[in-house]
């Protein structure tokens, strides 16, 4: 077996094969699949000759549902696959063999027969062959519906084919699972078996097409003549899931569990009325689309109880058990399995279980019994010195070992193992194995450094690397043992180490390793350096570091700067951050130099390269910039214009140029909106027009260029934060935002699926080691993303502000079952959501990871790879650390630029940001989920809080008082809102809502005290403190008001707020700059429409409780029904009261409680009334400057008005717009005035940008302002009763 060598990763292999007897050697193959591509044909004349040929397929995988089938295919069809399996899969696709353009010209421009040639046919042939076999075998394009369509379908019927997965429909999991679990051998026994499984073939076919009503109707007339067929009604309960029949499919569950829960068979083995395999796996299937794994669990548990010698039950028991994470009873039937079958990976399956119970809240429970006990495992099994009696053991049981051992960090035992077994584990002339030779290397490097055998791990590094010097590693490896030694060892081996590194190996093809190694070498002692504030290193060092580290650096930016495939500043960015102002000025003074060479003349990619690391030279090269920027971008323009290759770069680099020196966003903009036209495919460009849609705060154009950028299946969750970072800083339509949050929620299950798939997978095919890193990706990757938790609570919050008008409305928002992922973690953590977000009980350690990319950013904003100052060395982790951390088991996931210490620090701070924001969110969202919730009625009645209630209140308001308490908003490179809402002081008014049930309302103990459960409060057993509600109400009033002046007076300082004021506007202006920055206008209104959308909730939460208190029916009745029949319903109400005779009249505390609610309420309506009068002037504005149409305003507001009442609003905008028109008419040519021209390079903004723009601040004004007029609409003002 081929051995495929790879450098930067270790591969981890399967469970070598046993021994194999010369019978098992030719019986056929337990798994094969052969296609064949042959007998070209080529058919029609002219111009519509084509060729196709027969692809002819066997194989027994039971995936496919034909065995052996031939058809006929043409080039178009397997181009036709390939695009399909592009878009669908998450594999590489292989390329298909060339169009041969040229073969295809008129004939008159050839001399032979074309793409019909019998000698190209046939390359062809074999080409198309090699295509299809490697896309076949690999086990996820086996799952595409396209490749099956392709293989067995006689035709593809282009039109009727519908895209998706055979392994994630119903019907193939079902054939598939049914064929696995069932013996050849009994089938051979009982015919039954197969008879039965022959029946179920044609619901089978209907499934597969996901004709769900007509696999219904074969099921019921199967069921007509076998009534009692199992199997055949388990198969109905995934049909009626997919018709969304829950009840009846909830009713014939409950019928076969009854029967499932028998201890022995009601009938003959192989009947059809007996709970079989079959069975079993349609019932689990059900369980598992509704995510009930643990009545997967409760199902095989009472199986193997029914059949307790069954290994197929026991297994599927097992993987139902590793569904859920129940460690130690996987290691019981793991155990089982090994007694029953005595097979060896049965074994390791209990050794895994076992070391998967270590995490880091037991870090000393796992060193003294769990890792102890895996190790006594394996010795007693397989590694018992003392034993007398050879036992067999493979690789994996090795590897197993190594695992264990490096858990324990037990590296001296681990490196004794390691030379004993070593021979055994890597590939020899005796013994096939897939580990490759790097790990020969690798361990005993490992083991060495981590044993403190640092002698021998140094030898070991110079030998390896004499032995390939491309390998980056071993240098790393190197670095990290010279330094581990004391300094008389450094003094003995400088001179050793300092000749080798400079030493250049004879017939070395590439130099550049070994150049990024003196780099690093120089690196490291300018660590030491700093890190012991001395400048007394030795002779060498020092005069290494004045002389060879400079001239190390000029020479590998001279030489790898003319190379094309890179950019030389990523390699050497860390070295300038520790340079002396004198270096950096005497690199820059380099540097500048050869931007007027010969070189840089002759070759544009090498001035780029110079051009780039220039600029990490910092506040020296700005200061040349100012002076010198004008001829330089000048220069830069007439080769972008002259080079067709590098022009979109140099495009780039003139925009950052731009930036730095602040010229107009409006020209960098237009200049990056040339580049895109010349070339719209290039990221960077794409990335860069999002950068600068963001500086507009467009979330219009940035959505559109996101969309842009092609990002596919994982990758929302790395580079999903360029929109989720954003969409409640700038609201537009609330529609498309909740779709995105609820796309990328979603996400999470799908790929929580494929992850515990694959794991599954692992304990299958004995792959152990990889157990723990898919485990990782699923729990912390998938599960503790920003991204994922930034979505369903903005999912929520965006329902809250578009919807949240009325108590039924916000409790149905809140009841949703989409909505209920968040509640359920605040079950889990005791009605907290602290344990989401932070690890322990601390908020030290975050429990939410950080996913996202940030490597994306350097070419665009090359500030990132610069720090202004360095105080304090950067920590460096040792390869060894690194490379066994990531092996061990993991419970953190730590972005890619987390590993770089330097691109750490931006990412880091934002995050923390970020993180403050969502546990804030949470916390309020909490906190309104307790007051609407009732968890045990169903319908919408006013939730009448007990003390159970406002003990989880307390804890919540705890909790978001420790949130507003660690708030730290620091200026980062991307915007954040948190800075918005502590300047508007908006979170201050949450607490103050919650304190008027808190400390406004006591329970009388005694009362609670007689009552067995939590009594929900009634005017009987509760006292309220009228006059610490009234000054929770006055505080209120006084902090609403303190919130909108704040936010009127930000307003005051934009451009913004002059254009709503000014009357009569006859100048053309540009809008742009009315909407820039980190804190804009759509900003404040945004995150001021979010914070009153809250306390209105909380507002409507209390008046309700205190209505159903002080029973004012006809405000609760007011409250819950639907505008239209409001009015009646008040009347029906009132003549009910009348009619009833009084109980007791509203005393003095009572009115002046309603009259502090309608104070409230009337601040309310005032505040929200002027932000809508104020927004629509400037929609006047903006229209007339951004020239939109009446027709597309119009389209515009009837998509964001879900009330469809806004036609006086309508009539006013266009009778206000109508007396502004034609004073600025004159002055809205099409001469485009109102963009500023970046004059040296002539490119202007086009007029469908700026419509763009315009329309997109358009969209998220109407927004807001609709969205305040709906709540408008709500409030009720009532006359108080004397």
């Amino acid at each position: 077996m081929a051995v495929t060598e790879s450098e930067n990763r270790r591969e981890i292999a399967r469970l070598p094969t046993r021994p194999i007897s010369l019978e098992d050697r030719y019986d056929p193959p337990a798994n094969f699949l052969e296609i064949e591509v042959l007998n070209p044909e080529t058919h029609g004349f002219a111009s519509k000759r084509y060729t196709d040929y027969e692809v002819r397929m066997k194989t027994n995988l039971p995936v496919f549902r034909l065995k052996e089938c031939t058809v006929r295919r043409r080039y178009s069809d397997f181009e036709w696959l390939r695009k399909e399996l592009e878009r669908d899969s998450k594999i590489v696709v292989p390329p298909l063999p060339s169009k041969a353009w040229k073969r295809q010209m008129p004939a008159f421009f050839r001399r032979d027969d074309g793409i019909f040639e019998d000698e190209f046919i046939d390359e062809r042939r074999k080409g198309l062959e090699q295509f299809i076999n490697k896309v076949a075998g690999h086990p996820l394009a086996q799952n595409e519906r396209s490749l099956h369509v392709f293989l067995q379908e006689v035709t593809i019927d282009h039109d009727k084919y519908v895209p998706g997965k055979m392994s994630s429909g119903i019907p193939l999991t079902a054939r598939t699972l049914a064929q696995s679990h069932q013996n050849d051998s009994q089938r051979i026994a009982n015919p039954r078996l197969e008879v039965n499984e022959r029946r179920l073939r044609p619901i089978y076919d209907f499934m597969e097409i996901h004709n769900y009503r007509k696999a219904l109707t074969e099921i019921d007339r199967l069921l007509k003549k076998q009534a009692h067929f199992t199997a055949c009604k388990a198969l109905k309960c995934l049909v009626l899931l997919k018709l969304d029949k829950h009840d009846e499919a909830r009713a014939l569950v409950n019928e076969l569990e009854t029967l499932a829960s028998t201890p022995t068979h009601a009938a003959a083995p192989g009947d059809a009325s007996n709970v079989d395999e079959n069975t079993l796996t349609f019932l689990s299937q059900y369980y598992k689309d509704l995510r009930q794994y643990d009545k997967v669990v409760r199902l095989y548990e009472i199986a193997t109880k029914r059949e307790p010698t069954s290994e197929e039950y026991l297994c599927s028991l097992f993987m139902a058990y590793v569904r859920i994470k129940d460690y130690k009873n996987q290691v019981l039937t793991a155990q089982k399995l090994y007694k029953l079958t005595r097979k060896i990976p049965y074994y390791n399956w209990a050794v895994i279980s076992v070391l998967l119970q270590i995490d880091d809240n037991s870090n000393q429970l796992c060193q003294i019994l769990y890792i102890p006990m895996a190790l006594k495992m394996l010795e007693k099994e397989f590694f018992d010195e003392n034993s007398q009696q050879a036992k067999s053991y493979g690789e994996m049981e090795c590897l197993l070992y190594l695992h264990t051992l490096e858990l324990k960090k037990d590296f001296p035992k681990a490196l004794t193992f390691l030379n004993k077994h070593i021979d055994g584990l890597i590939k020899t002339a005796t013994n096939e194995s897939m580990l490759p030779a790097y790990f020969a290397h690798e361990k005993p490097l490992l083991y060495n450094y981590k044993a403190g055998h640092f002698d021998e791990c140094y030898r070991l590094a110079k030998e390896y690397l004499k032995e390939d010097n491309y390998l980056w590693n071993w240098y790393e490896v190197l670095f990290d043992t010279f330094f581990q030694f004391d300094q008389s060892k450094q003094q003995e081996l400088i001179q050793d180490l300092h000749d080798f590194i400079l030493t250049t190996p004879e017939g070395t093809p590439d130099l550049r390793n070994i150049h990024l190694a003196r780099i690093e070498f120089g690196l490291r002692w300018q660590l030491v350096r700093l890190k012991t504030n001395s400048s007394t290193l030795p002779e060498l060092a020092s005069t290494y570091l004045s002389n060879t580290f400079f001239d190390q650096l000029t020479t590998y930016i001279q030489m790898y700067s003319l190379k094309t495939t890179s950019l030389v500043m990523y390699d050497i960015y860390r070295s300038f951050e520790y340079l002396s102002s004198e270096d950096r000025s005497r690199l820059h003074k380099y540097l500048i130099e050869q931007l007027t060479s010969e070189m840089s003349e002759k070759n544009t990619q090498y001035l780029i390269n110079i051009l780039s690391c220039a600029r990490l030279c910092g506040d020296k090269h700005y200061t040349w910039l100012k002076e010198n920027s004008q001829s330089l971008i000048q220069r830069l323009f007439d080769l972008a214009n002259q080079s067709s290759d590098l022009s979109i770069d140099l495009y780039i680099l003139i925009a950052n140029i731009m930036d730095e020196i602040k010229q107009s966003k409006s020209d960098i903009y237009a200049l990056l909106d040339h580049a895109y036209e010349k070339d719209s495919t290039n990221f960077d460009v794409k990335l860069y027009i999002y950068n600068m849609a963001l500086h507009f705060n467009s979330l219009t154009i940035m959505k559109d260029y996101f969309e842009r950028l092609e990002i596919k299946n994982i990758q929302y969750y790395s580079l999903g934060y360029l929109l989720t970072d954003h969409y409640l800083r700038i609201h537009t339509n609330y529609r498309h935002i909740r779709s995105s949050f609820n796309y990328l929620a979603s996400l999470l299950l799908i790929y929580n699926d494929d992850s515990w798939s694959q794991i599954m997978f692992c304990y299958k095919y004995g792959n152990f080691l990889r157990i723990n890193e898919i485990r990782t990706f699923s729990d912390c990757y998938l599960t503790y993303s920003l991204i994922y938790i930034q979505s369903i609570i903005g999912s929520m919050v965006v329902d809250l502000i578009q919807n949240g008008n009325r108590y039924d409305s916000i409790a149905n928002i809140l009841k949703h079952p989409f909505n209920q992922v968040l509640f359920d973690h605040k079950q889990k953590y005791k009605q907290s959501l602290h344990g989401l977000f932070y690890k322990a009980n601390n908020n030290d350690e975050y429990k939410v990871q950080d996913t996202r990319d940030f490597d994306i950013w350097p070419k665009v904003d090359y500030r990132r790879l610069r720090f202004e100052n360095i105080h304090q060395p950067i920590e460096t982790v040792s390869y060894a650390d690194r490379t066994l951390n990531e092996s061990s088991n993991q419970t953190s996931y730590q972005s890619p630029t987390y590993k770089d210490s330097f691109l750490r620090q931006y990412q880091a701070n934002d995050f923390q940001q970020r993180v403050s924001l969502c546990y804030l969110r949470g916390n309020i969202l909490s906190m309104l989920h307790t007051l609407y919730v009732d968890p045990l009625s169903s319908t919408n009645v006013i939730h009448m809080p007990s003390e159970e209630i406002f003990n989880t209140l307390k804890l919540i308001l705890s909790d978001y008082n420790q949130c507003v308490t660690s708030f730290n908003p620091t200026e980062s490179i991307t915007p954040c809102e948190l800075q918005s809402i502590v300047d508007l002081e908006l979170y201050k008014l949450i607490p103050l809502f919650a304190d008027i049930l808190l400390n406004g309302i006591a329970i009388n103990k005694s009362t609670e005290a007689a009552s067995a459960t939590p009594a929900k409060i009634s005017l009987a057993n509760v006292t309220i403190a009228y006059e610490k509600i009234e000054q929770y109400n006055h505080t209120i009033l006084k902090q609403l008001q303190r919130s909108y002046q704040l936010l009127l007076e930000v307003l005051e300082k934009t451009s913004f707020q002059k254009r709503c004021c000014e009357t009569n506007n006859n100048e053309t202006n540009d809008f742009l700059n009315d909407f820039a920055g980190k804190q804009s206008p759509l900003e404040f209104y945004s995150v001021y429409t979010e914070f009153i959308s809250y306390t209105y909730s909380l507002y409507l939460a209390f008046r309700s409780i205190f209505a159903s208190l002080f029973n004012k029916t006809s405000l609760l009745v007011d409250n819950n029904d639907p505008t239209t029949n409001r009015s009646s319903n008040l009347k029906k109400s009132k003549k009910k009261t009348t009619e009833q005779p009084s109980v007791s009249n509203e005393n003095t505390d009572e009115i002046k409680l309603w009259n502090q609610f309608e104070q409230i309420e009337s601040l309310y309506n005032e505040q929200w009334t002027e932000i809508i009068e104020n927004i629509r002037k400037y929609e006047i504005y903006l229209r007339i400057q951004g020239k939109l149409n009446d027709n597309e305003c119009e389209r515009l507001e009837k998509e964001l008005d879900i009330n469809g009442d806004q036609s006086s609003h309508k009539l006013k905008l266009k009778s206000d717009e109508n007396n502004n028109t034609n004073e600025s008419k004159e002055n809205q040519g099409d001469n485009q005035s109102s963009t500023s021209v970046f004059q040296l390079v002539k490119i202007s903004m086009r007029s469908s940008t700026l419509h763009t723009l315009a329309l997109g601040y358009l969209e998220s004004l109407i927004q807001i302002r609709f969205c305040l007029a709906s709540k408008r609409k709500t409030l009720h003002f009532r006359q108080s009763s004397t």
